[in-house]
């Protein structure tokens, strides 16, 4: 089963922040992080795939992940922007090793963060 996780954008700040509990303090929804309550309306939450890239960092949403192959004319690259949407995170199968959690990518930025 995958490992549920979140890490919280703070958009003032600029800081990525580690969730440790989500909440509903005072009737709105909100992430506890370092012993701090951040409203979500303060922010972005991104949460884990539950994959890893080929060096072992943690793929979550957001994330834009390179990969190549040998194609039919030599070496291919594709890139790729980490997105949840129907119900599942959107990464290419052609990223996808033999293992279920390891991914032959590697991360190499991310669309707004840090």
């Amino acid at each position: 089963m995958r490992e549920i996780k979140f890490k919280f954008w703070h958009r003032e700040e600029k800081k990525m922040y580690i969730v440790t509990h989500l909440d509903n303090l005072l009737d709105f929804p909100s992430v506890i992080c370092e012993n701090r309550a951040f409203s979500l309306k303060e922010g972005d939450l991104i949460q884990y795939t539950g994959l890893k890239d080929k060096n072992g960092k943690e793929i979550y949403e957001g994330d834009i992940v390179e990969g190549s192959w040998q194609g039919k004319y030599g070496k291919e690259t594709e890139r790729k922007i980490v997105e949840f949407r129907l119900a599942h995170f959107d990464i290419w199968s052609t990223f996808i090793s033999n293992s279920d959690e390891q991914m032959d990518c590697e991360i190499i930025g991310n669309i707004t963060y840090e």
